[in-house]
This record gives structure tokens, C-alpha cells and sequence, in this order.
């Protein structure tokens, strides 16, 4: 509420561009949470250079053990592709490739297809770049993957929710002069 010249009290009123603009918000924040859930974007500094960083937890893509991606994960990687890689002006202005890493927690994995995280990360960030070439969502002269096994976590592997939070696949918009690639 606010007093009018005279005095008086009067209700505030909401244009209808602010209402439209405020209703717009609503709808970008609930699509995201619903179509993103588990995805992380992050904007860190490094050198002097900006580095754009999306993350993506393993359950949205995988299954435990598995470098197969789900269905319902070709949909997630297509419209992160889409939505945010390939709409990043960065990526638009063709200064920087995507790497995909792939990463796991430290649980030991012996498997004949993963004998150890390394192969288990590295198959998992290699079929998550075929993914998005095949779709069509990312140049494949644009893109690249690379496994860290149980290394670099972000959290404690001492308890299953840090565990979990270990097991993602990043993106990261590197600059093609720091790659020394043309």
C-alpha cells in the first residue's frame, strides 16, 4: 500500500507487464526444476577466465554400475544440450569446446566391462558425447570426454548421500587457447 498526495491510502496495482514478466519467471523456475532436477550450473573463475560448468548426477543418466545411458537421460542430455550448451554465447561464438567428464565414488568396481572407475567413468562420458553428437545437439570437432574415476570428489565418501553427490558427469566450456587446439 501506498499514500496517495492527498493522503490517502491506495492498493499498489501490478501492470499487467509486470504480472506477465513475474508469471514468465514462475514458468522458466518450474520448468527447470522439473526438467533439471539434479542439474548443477556453476560459473567459476579461473585464470583470470570465466568457466561455465554444468553437472548432472549419475541416477538422471544411469543406472548404478552401468554406462548405458536410460532413455529418460537422452531427453535430459538433449535438452541441457540444447537449452543451455549449445545457447551459451561462448559455445555460439566457437571460443570453446564442451569436456565431458565423467566421475564415481569410491566404491571398487571389478567388472568384465569395468575393471575399474576409470573405465566405468571414462565409457560413461564417451557415450554421454555420442549421445549429444548423434542427436545432433553438438558439433563433434566441438566436443570431448575424459574419465576421473573415484578421483576429485566433491564430497565425503564416508556416507551413501556424499557418494551419490560423487557420481556425476560434468560439463565444462573450456577455451579452445587453453587446449592449445585450433
Amino acid at each position: 500500500m501506498r499514500r496517495s498526495k492527498a493522503g490517502h491510502i491506495e492498493p499498489n496495482y501490478l501492470s499487467l507487464a509486470d504480472m506477465m514478466a513475474a508469471l514468465f519467471a514462475i514458468f522458466i523456475i518450474a520448468y527447470f526444476m522439473n526438467n533439471y532436477r539434479g542439474l548443477i550450473q556453476k560459473a567459476e573463475f579461473e585464470a583470470g577466465r570465466i568457466k561455465d560448468t554444468y553437472e548432472l548426477r549419475e541416477n538422471l543418466l544411469f543406472e548404478s554400475g552401468s554406462a548405458k545411458i536410460k532413455k529418460e537421460g537422452i531427453s535430459t542430455l538433449v535438452s541441457l544440450g540444447e537449452d543451455s550448451l549449445k545457447m551459451n554465447p561462448r559455445y555460439k561464438n566457437g571460443d570453446v569446446i564442451v569436456l565431458v567428464q565423467g566421475f564415481t565414488d569410491d566404491r571398487k568396481i571389478n567388472t568384465r566391462d569395468f575393471p575399474s572407475n576409470w573405465e566405468l567413468s571414462s565409457k560413461r562420458a564417451v557415450n554421454v558425447v555420442k549421445i549429444l553428437i548423434d542427436e545432433g545437439v553438438l558439433d563433434s570437432n566441438r566436443v570431448a570426454a575424459a574419465g576421473f574415476g573415484q578421483y576429485y570428489p566433491e564430497y565425503s565418501n564416508e556416507n551413501e548421500e556424499g557418494r551419490a553427490l560423487n557420481r556425476r558427469i560434468r560439463f565444462t566450456l573450456v577455451e579452445k587457447e587453453v587446449l592449445k587446439i585450433k
